[in-house]
């Protein structure tokens, strides 16, 4: 299969924009510590979870299809990167939602303890979280870009 620039996208956007933000918001603790507050781990464990079920229902939806689209996907290649795409996305909601949790339970002892784990480990986090929600944004369009071509259809 050819490696388009829709492939290098996929593939680089998301983890490329999560590195910027992570090193900005590292360079610039002042200013991203909201990261290591209760509420923000909170909030990251609800969006995450929500992700993670509806991630697994597209995916459902997308294995369960016998559209003409998906046929033409199977053919040619793109099918099995379509479903690594979504394992990926899949797999990083959950680790964020672990992190998280982890993170907000040990916050406090180990904040007075040791002050660095708690910012680095909220960093990876962020890192992890950013990159997981461009990986989702992309995977959507992806998915209506192939519900449009079967309507067409």
């Amino acid at each position: 299969m050819d490696k388009t620039l829709a492939y290098w996208i996929e593939k680089l956007c998301g983890i490329s924009i999560a590195s910027i933000l992570t090193f900005l918001c590292y360079k610039y603790w002042i200013y991203g510590s909201f990261i290591t507050s209760d509420n923000f781990f909170d909030k990251l464990i609800t969006i995450c979870t929500t992700l993670f079920g509806f991630l697994l229902t597209v995916l459902t939806l997308i294995i369960q299809s016998n559209s003409q689209t998906i046929l033409n996907m199977k053919n040619h290649g793109s099918y099995l990167r379509l479903i690594k795409f979504n394992k990926t996305i899949v797999i990083l909601s959950a680790v964020v939602c672990i992190l998280s949790l982890l993170i907000y339970f040990v916050n406090d002892k180990f904040e007075k303890v040791h002050g660095g784990y708690v910012k680095y480990s909220s960093l990876l986090n962020l890192f992890l979280f950013v990159w997981m929600l461009l990986d989702t944004l992309i995977f959507v369009l992806i998915f209506y870009k192939i519900i449009l071509t079967d309507s067409k259809n």
